[in-house]
């Protein structure tokens, strides 16, 4: 994510724009690099490039289907400039990409409406100071006006009780939003004090499965025109707000957070960072309670990670990679590879069923010549 330096970008010259293309361009398809190739392996899901250069993917969402929306995968699409709008796509399969809305601004997360919260998707616009109900028949209306100009609530997320949260960029406080839309202060987190950065708090996710103490997670995100900050800092919030600590800190452009599923991709907290100015200069850590930061995904300017738990676009984990410097924005999907012993039990397994079918078979034959 970038805002008034992601703008400003926009303003140079047709010629030192096409050379800067020119000059990255090659370096932008390369692909990001897994710590450990040996259990797990990465391939393109989704490529943005047809819907228009700097076309941006941010915060994922996959779902079964909700509130009238159909299954598959929701992308926020902010930042990019004319003749493209800031958009909302739905990605349905591997390159199967369309656009759900053109009429949003600056969106950054999404969640769908839940309980009392009533229906449709809630999408947070921090330029516009509020939060915005998508509902699958198209309209869109502002659901809550909050936040701190000139950017506001960026990340949200639900707690374990169904209440709704929402990062205020500027200010670093954390918003407890009421079914009615309006909200109050739960906490506030310390912002990264650097020189011509721009720094506010972003990602925020509810511990639900309370090995980070059952609050909620929430983290600083600081960039430069220059190196990577490596200011930014995820904090564990109380769910009263009486207790603000730091998890683990050292990142550059912290972006948003989840949590792993389990089986081959653990219950550690995935992070993703956009880096510093560069294009792939990023990466994705996993977090483990006691803090411990293990690099999992490097040479990305990652954006977000999701879990296919239920198997909407068959499994495994994606990663949004903003592209930064440069080109359209990529969907990766990251899969398992399977133990060397499993192999060996499938070849086991369809030797046992190949000698069982010759073993039918010859039975047939043979015993009419018994009789």
């Amino acid at each position: 994510m970038r805002h008034d330096r992601k703008r400003r970008s926009f303003s140079m010259s047709l010629c030192c724009f096409a050379a800067a293309l020119m000059l990255a361009a090659p370096e932008a398809r390369a692909d990001p690099v897994l710590a450990d190739p040996s259990r797990y392996k990465i391939s393109l899901y989704a490529d943005l490039t047809p819907f228009g250069f700097h076309t941006k993917s941010l915060q994922l969402t996959i779902t079964p289907g909700e509130n009238g929306f159909a299954a598959g995968m929701y992308v926020t699409s902010p930042f990019t400039p004319s003749p493209n709008p800031d958009r909302l796509f739905f990605v349905t399969g591997p390159g199967a990409v369309s656009t759900v809305n053109s009429a949003l601004d600056t969106p950054e997360n999404l969640v769908f409406a839940r309980g009392a919260y009533g229906d449709g998707m809630l999408i947070s616009e921090p330029s516009n100071n509020r939060l915005q109900r998508l509902l699958a028949d198209g309209t869109l209306t502002t659901f809550a006006s909050l936040g701190t100009a000139p950017f506001g609530p960026t990340g949200l997320a639900y707690d374990a009780g169904g209440n709704l949260y929402a990062t205020d960029f500027l200010s670093g406080n954390i918003l407890r939003v009421a079914p009615d839309g309006s909200s109050s202060i739960l906490a506030t987190i310390p912002i990264p004090s650097i020189p011509d950065a721009f720094s506010g708090a972003k990602p925020i996710l509810a511990d639900l499965g309370g090995r980070y103490g059952s609050g909620l997670i929430v983290g600083t995100f600081s960039v430069t025109d220059d190196a990577p900050t490596l200011a930014d800092i995820l904090y564990l919030v109380s769910l009263d707000g009486s207790l603000i600590q730091p998890l683990a800190g050292g990142f550059s452009g912290l972006e948003f957070i989840a949590l792993g599923d389990g089986g081959a991709f653990g219950l550690d907290l995935y992070a993703s960072t956009i880096g510093g100015d560069a294009n792939r200069d990023g990466g994705v850590f996993t977090v483990a309670p006691d803090g411990t930061v293990s690099p999992f995904l490097t040479s990305i300017d990652a954006t977000h990670v999701v879990f296919d738990s239920l198997g909407v676009l068959g499994g495994g984990l994606f990663v949004s990679d903003f592209n930064e410097s440069v080109g359209s924005a990529r969907i990766w999907r990251i899969t398992p590879v399977p133990e060397p012993g499993t192999y060996a039990l499938l070849i086991l397994g369809f030797g046992i069923a190949g000698c069982a079918l010759r073993f039918r078979g010859r039975a047939k034959v043979l015993s009419p010549q018994r009789a």
